[in-house]
């Protein structure tokens, strides 16, 4: 064999061996989902792979073939980014290729990562681009779903810090206003009619009672206000607040009406849910301000899967059922996403006055009824709000009404003990318990009042317990209480609702729940009770 044979046997097989090195890395890159493209600068011409141009949604033949191009499939927003990375790849410290959007003729978006590298020639010029581009979608959406999430439990762990917060805070406030709303009604029973101070302690009382109205809302917001719960015709409840509803709103505003004819009940507090439509209603109102605007108020059914999304829901845990829901939308002027981010904390709001609590407690009550609320609003686009809670079989009956007792002209009756830490509390309490005749004991701690039961046994006829002492829990103070006067009655005090205050204490057997701020009619009547007359 002539040494050219062997020549073009070697070139033969060298070929040969690229071939086969070209179709490894072209299976490679097909298992990676990767393609290829190069651009040559002097011409500016692109010539991408059939499956890079897969990636710009198109066929090969309509692929970007100048830079001019690809720019045009870009999305709008990254375009500059992509151009500034395309400078900063012909320079010596070169980065990787940016990751970036892409439009498909289709309208949808898709992201495209881009590795590169330049060509330069024996005299070192650059000549050509070269590199790799591939598709991340499915990280991007991991992404999303993942930031999605940790927003979602960073706005959760939020709001129960915030929930937290105003539990505590109302607390405390209970406890103040019973010293401003008790003395002030001392005050009053001291006064002639026709006293001229009269009118500065009636004016006290109203606005302690303003006060107590806040810390209910307080308390709606943390979910621990007090649920009287019964099937309830949403659609029904709807159209008793329309005359209200009507009455409270600017008559620039429009109302409509789009209630869902087959909606089942839920289950729930009539009066609660009431208070939810009108906070809506009400901010709403306020979005469309003077000028002129419709509010729309619709109900329906909606059934949650496991292919519904979540993301935008704020409450409970939207689980899986059917749930009826409440929806109400707005004209008005709408929110941006910094607004909308803060609308439920409690205190925020974007009026020039006003207490920022009737999102708030709104949440909290959905909250209390298994339920979930979205919003959705943009800049000069309205608002729509929905609640949604889940849907009950069961058919709502009339609710009776029963009214308290009253305690006329009666006059109370032998030792009442009063444990309260709150100096206030205990002084008011004492006042008005000896007003109608009973002798009064008290003491800041569960520990002395339990001593002062073993040293008058009999002296002693109701206990009237604070829920929440410092130093010893109150389930145990009550145990402690019974152990050394097994039937006597014990009252408790809390500024909470009783269905709350009353969750540790099953099987303890109380005669009853005072709640903070209290008034004498509220005190003598419970006590009347306590005593059974």
């Amino acid at each position: 064999m002539s040494s050219l044979d062997e020549r073009e046997t070697a070139v033969a097989a060298r070929e040969s061996e690229l071939e086969a090195d070209w179709e490894r890395l072209r299976y490679v890159l097909l298992a990676a989902r990767m393609a290829t493209w190069e651009y040559d600068i002097e011409t500016d011409s692109a010539t991408l792979s059939p499956s890079a141009a897969e990636y710009f949604g198109v066929p090969l033949e309509s692929a970007p073939r100048t830079f001019g191009e690809l720019l045009m499939a870009v999305h709008p927003d990254d375009r500059a980014h992509v151009a500034e990375a395309f400078a900063l790849a012909l320079t010596p410290e070169a980065p990787d290729g940016p990751e970036f959007r892409v439009i498909w003729p289709d309208g949808s978006v898709h992201w495209i990562a881009n590795k590169g590298r330049v060509w330069r020639d024996a005299g070192g010029t650059t000549r050509k681009m070269l590199g790799l581009i591939y598709s991340i979608d499915e990280r991007k959406r991991d992404e999303s779903q993942r930031l999605d999430f940790e927003r979602r439990v960073q706005h959760h762990q939020k709001l129960e810090s915030l929930a937290l917060l105003a539990g505590g805070v109302a607390h405390d406030f209970n406890n103040l206003l019973v010293g401003v709303l008790g003395n002030a009604s001392l005050i009053a029973m001291d006064l002639a009619d026709n006293s001229p101070i009269r009118e500065s302690v009636e004016s006290i009382e109203k606005s302690a009672r303003r006060a107590a109205d806040l810390v209910r809302q307080m308390l709606a917001y943390t979910g621990r206000a007090h649920l009287t719960t019964e099937p309830v015709d949403l659609n029904s409840l709807v159209k008793e607040m329309e005359s209200l509803l009507r009455a409270a709103i600017s008559h620039r505003v429009a109302f409509r009406f789009e209630l869902f004819a087959g909606l089942m009940a839920v289950t729930g507090d009539p009066t609660q849910l009431r208070q939810i439509v009108m906070n809506l209603i009400t901010n709403a109102a306020d979005a469309i301000g003077d000028t002129d605007g419709v509010i729309t108020i619709r109900t329906g059914s909606m059934e949650v899967d496991a292919s519904t999304p979540r993301a935008g829901w704020v409450g409970g845990e939207l689980a899986n059922g059917v749930y009826a829901f409440v929806e109400v939308t707005d004209t008005g002027h709408g929110m941006d996403a910094t607004t909308m981010e803060r609308i439920f904390d409690p205190f925020f709001t974007t009026k020039f006055v006003g207490r920022g609590l009737g999102l708030a407690a709104t949440l909290g009550i959905i909250r209390g009824h298994h339920g979930a609320i979205r919003v959705q609003s943009e800049p000069n686009r309205g608002t729509q709000f929905r609640i949604a809670i889940p849907r009950t079989q069961e058919v709502p009956m009339p609710r009776a009404v029963i009214a308290d007792p009253a305690t006329g002209g009666w006059r109370g009756h032998g030792t009442v003990l009063v444990v309260d830490d709150e100096e206030a509390v205990r002084q008011v309490a004492a006042a008005l318990l000896r007003r109608v005749g009973f002798d009064v004991r008290v003491t800041s701690e569960s520990s002395r009042g339990v001593e002062l039961l073993r040293r008058h046994p009999t002296e002693i006829v109701v206990v009237i317990l604070d829920r929440s002492m410092p130093g010893v829990d109150g389930p145990a103070a009550v145990d402690a209480i019974r152990r050394v006067a097994p039937t006597i009655p014990i009252v408790l005090t809390t500024g909470y609702d009783e269905t709350v205050a009353l969750a540790d204490y099953k099987g303890r057997q109380l005669a009853g729940v005072l709640r903070k701020p209290f008034l004498a009619p509220e005190l003598n009547s419970l006590m009347k009770a306590a005593l059974g007359e």
